[in-house]
């Protein structure tokens, strides 16, 4: 049991008359160490984390400590276990300051060899109820007291023996340039990778197993009623953990062998040559992504729990592109931001975000595959397998080639099985002056008029290659003058339609001046007519005088 200090938060001003205690949230700088109650009960005394042998337990709202206030129930009956929960009730032993109660015990099932290690969790929060947290682990600690320990030291006996003659191998004293440019190759990379993990789990396997048997042995002599396994869960965790790598690691090398045949190799190159361009395309990803996550935080947080962070705000938007989503709490949410966070992240992510990366990828892939087309088959593993398996199933058997005997139609059969066409194994054994049908041909005239077959084969195939590159490189060039004509053309409206514009700028710039020059008549005459009035009244003016 953990609890926290009666001030570990502090009490608004305004409310510090009513409000007396305050217990906050468990963290560890406000975790209350002090014996409480009757000091003589180990229940009421608080231990370290050292002195249980026990590790922190992580939790929903937080991460526990390994120490605390600790009650050993007895194993041998029920009664004695609900007297002593009973004791602890009475007295208070669970107050407002708790904030989690571990359940820990192991069993053992001798029937098929297995510890199964069980951790229960209940958390209560500053805010009141109870939070669950069960944890089961069930681990075979006596690997090697089984059947199959022998088989299992002769494997892992082996395992370590060529792991470490991999490793003096490699390590031959090189310079440093030389280990940069062996670390610059990303087979290169996996191997180290590897070994390194290799390495790792044999020392961790070595560990968990004289951990395991330490614990197992402190068990038989102490009893079970002390027996805290958190040191030999961790090295069995550790010990999964790392080694899964090191098996993953090794699968992944199984693609640096079969991909020596061009058909395995081309998810690899695919995904070589789309390398950069998937790098920008993540960084874009990456901006709008965590752009809908951090709304969906500050819009969605207060109401709905897979919002109630960032981080479980992006884990419920990535298992919304997997179809696992509840449209409803958005939309209850708020009806308005809800539904349309829900199209927007939608249309922008599922619809264009994907096919954009599904994009890159085919364009890849395809540019990949017409590579790997005028390549010739190179012989991989797999082929070499099989051209074996063909030796060894064919020894003993009747050669499909003629004998000595062969005549100019036998061979001329032999080629036809194998796929050259009539007209060229004619023509062959014409310019080898071979015409007659029950003709005898030696071997080495055979030989040659083989390779004459095969040669002018090739060339016509290399030809039909060649005519069809040439074929779609005419088409792509027929493509592009036409989208140049269809630019120019284009260019051509254009110019059109700006010297059009100019007229009319023109045609109104000109009416524009006629208007003032009409405006400007039209001005003098009314100028010159007042001038007219004025001296002819100026002048009956002087006739009346």
């Amino acid at each position: 049991m953990l609890r926290v200090t009666n001030d570990s938060c502090t009490v608004m001003k305004s409310f510090q008359r009513e409000i007396k205690e305050c217990f906050a949230n468990y963290e560890e700088k406000y975790e209350d160490k002090t014996n409480v109650a009757d000091g003589s009960v180990d229940a009421y005394i608080y231990a370290t984390s050292k002195e249980l042998e026990n590790f922190d337990t992580v939790g929903t709202i937080s991460t526990y400590g390994g120490g605390g206030f600790v009650q050993r129930l007895p194993v041998s009956g029920s009664t004695e276990a609900q007297s002593a929960i009973a004791t602890l009730k009475a007295n208070r032993w669970i107050d407002r300051g708790t904030r989690a109660i571990v359940v820990d015990f192991a069993l053992y099932n001798a029937n098929i060899n297995l510890f199964c290690v069980v951790k229960l969790l209940f958390e209560l929060p500053a805010s009141g109820g109870v939070i669950t947290t069960p944890k089961i682990m069930t681990y075979n600690l006596m690997t090697y007291q089984a059947s199959s320990g022998t088989r299992m030291i002769v494997f892992e006996g082996g395992s370590s023996v060529d792991s470490f003659s991999f490793s003096s191998s490699k390590s031959s004293s090189p310079s440093p340039a030389t280990v940069l440019h062996y670390l610059t190759q990303f087979w290169n990379l996996v191997d180290v990778a590897l070994l390194g993990f290799s390495v790792a789990t044999i020392i961790l396997s070595m560990k968990r197993t004289k951990t395991a048997t330490n614990r197992v042995n402190s068990v038989i002599e102490n009893g079970l009623t002390n027996a805290p396994f958190d040191d030999v869960t961790s090295a069995e965790n550790a010990y999964l953990n790392i080694k899964a790598c090191a098996i993953f690691i090794a699968w992944v090398k199984v693609f640096k062998f079969i991909s020596v045949n061009k058909t395995m190799s081309q998810l690899s190159s695919t995904l070589t040559r789309s390398a950069k361009d998937i790098g920008g395309f993540a960084v874009m990803f990456a901006v709008f992504f965590f752009a809908f996550a951090q709304f969906g935080y500050l819009c969605f947080g207060t109401q709905i729990a897979d919002y109630s962070n960032l981080y479980n705000s992006a884990f419920a938007l990535l298992r919304l592109i997997l179809g696992d989503f509840n449209f409803s709490a958005l939309e209850n949410c708020n009806r308005f931001f809800g539904p349309a966070f829900f199209v927007a992240y939608v249309f922008f992510v599922s619809f264009i975000l994907l096919n954009m990366f599904l994009a890159i990828i085919n364009d890849s892939y395809v540019e990949v595959k017409a590579e790997l087309a005028r390549k010739k088959d190179g012989e991989g593993i797999l082929d070499w397998f099989m051209n074996k398996v063909r030796g060894l199933t064919k020894r003993g058997k009747r050669p499909d080639a003629p004998g000595e005997d062969a005549t100019y139609e036998d061979y001329k059969i032999m080629l036809y099985r194998a796929g050259y066409a009539e007209k060229d194994i004619n023509e062959a054994f014409t310019r080898f002056n071979v015409t007659t049908m029950t003709e005898h041909i030696p071997e080495k005239m055979a030989e040659d008029i083989a390779d004459e077959v095969a040669r002018v084969t090739e060339q016509k195939r290399n030809y039909m290659e060649n005519h069809r590159d040439y074929a779609n490189l005419n088409r792509r060039v027929d493509q592009m003058q036409e989208s140049v004509f269809s630019i120019v053309d284009r260019i051509e409206n254009v110019n059109v339609t700006l010297q059009t514009i100019e007229k009319q700028r023109i045609q109104q710039q000109d009416g524009g001046n006629l208007m003032d020059l009409s405006a400007l008549l039209n001005s003098q005459v009314r100028n010159r007519e007042s001038a007219r009035r004025q001296t002819i009244t100026s002048i009956a003016d002087k006739k009346e005088e």
